[in-house]
């Protein structure tokens, strides 16, 4: 449960700490001190891809959602979300609504 997120790295010392590279195509930028209401891009290492960095939006929805629209509207309503209990009012993360 937090508003707010702090992803002072570079691109370069990202790679460097967790051996993995950034994405093609990807745009990470250091952040210091945003609010999770912006729903900016953050850099993630998915399990499916362990050594390619991404940039994600910051996020939670329903699967219930059924569009875009939906999915947007409730990432405003999901800031405050718990991961113990994610499974059981089945949220999943939201991944890059642009792409």
């Amino acid at each position: 449960m937090c508003y707010n997120i702090s992803a002072k790295k570079t691109p370069q010392e990202l790679e460097k700490r967790f051996n993995a590279t950034v994405a093609n195509g990807e745009t990470i930028s250091p952040h210091y001190y945003v609010s999770g209401f912006n729903h900016f891009k953050t850099p993630v290492i998915a399990s499916v891809e362990p050594n390619a960095i991404h940039s994600y939006h910051w996020g939670l929805i329903p699967a219930f959602c059924k569009d875009i629209k939906d999915a947007k509207d409730m990432m405003i309503k999901t800031l405050n979300a718990k991961s113990e209990t994610q499974q059981k009012k089945n949220i999943a993360l939201l991944f890059d609504l642009a792409k």
